[in-house]
Parts: C-alpha cells; structure tokens; sequence
C-alpha cells in the first residue's frame, strides 16, 4: 500500500457518502442520509487511525534518534573513564544502565500510548463500519419488500387491465 491510497480510499468514501446524503435529501430517505453520513464517519475515521499510526512510528523513530544520540555520549564517556580509575569506570557504567532503561521505559511507554489511541481508532472505526453494515443490510431488506409489493401492483394492473378488456368484449 502506497501513501497515496489511503487517502484516495478515504476521499472516494467520503465522496460516496455525500452522494448517499444529497440522493437521500433529493429523495427525502432519512436512512440514506443516515447511511452517507456513516460512510464519511469511517473514512473519516480510518484517516484518523492511520494519521495516528503515522505519528506513532514518527515518535517510535524519534525515539530511536534519541536512543542513538544517548549511546553516542555514553560511548564518548567509556572512553574518558578507560583513562579513571577502576571506581570510576563502575560509578559510569551504572550510570549509563539508568539512563538507557530511563530511555527504553520513555519510549515504550510513549510507543504504547500511541498504540493504545490508534487502537481506540480504529475500534471506532470498526464500530461504524458494523453500524453502516447494518443500515445496509436494512436498506436492503427494505427494497427487497418494496420490489415485492411493486410487483404485486404490477401483476393486479396486469389482472385489472384483462378483466376491463374481459368485460369490453
């Protein structure tokens, strides 16, 4: 997937969902304006998760930079201490242990807290995508039944046009 299709995904969604709104405005069906109005939720929605998918591996490579900044100077400081005192080398070690576990906890945590949000995203996203499946499902079971009764019309028309021509006769 490139980085262009999701966004012309989300706007061509966007833009059947519109069309449902003014096609149910210009047919006075509330439920197809209703379903339009979903349809643009969830590309609207999907865009959102993946903006937030977006800014979680921009924060995940920031961490890394600054991960790799922090060995750089811990790596500049080994070097001044090989030159100390064996009590010096340990009192830098340690100190280097804490601030990279400082560093790995500040990462995952940020990592994870944007996850979580994507997450919540996307759930949403699935929760609009299941309430416009319904409506649809709805909308079709609706024109099903109008067919039905449009045919029976069709078939009485059809008896009462033969029984005047019966009667004509």
């Amino acid at each position: 997937m490139t980085g262009s299709e999701p966004n012309t995904s989300g706007t061509r969604e966007r833009l059947k969902g519109k069309s449902k709104q003014i096609a149910g405005a210009i047919l006075n069906d509330r439920e197809l304006q209703a379903e339009g109005r979903l349809q643009r939720q969830k590309a609207d929605a999907a865009e959102e998760a993946s903006r937030l998918q977006a800014e979680a591996d921009q924060r995940q490579a920031q961490a890394q930079v600054r991960a790799a900044e922090d060995e750089l100077q811990v790596e500049q400081a080994d070097m001044r201490t090989e030159e100390a005192a064996a009590h010096d080398q340990q009192r830098l070690r340690a100190d280097q242990a804490r601030r990279q576990a400082a560093i790995d906890r500040q990462a995952a945590d940020e990592q994870r807290s944007v996850a979580e949000r994507a997450q919540r995203r996307r759930q949403a996203a699935d929760r609009a995508d299941a309430r416009f499946q319904a409506e649809d499902r709805r909308a079709e079971s609706q024109a099903e039944a109008l067919e039905r009764v449009a045919s029976d019309a069709e078939r009485k028309a059809a008896l009462l046009d033969a029984a005047e021509r019966i009667e004509e006769r």
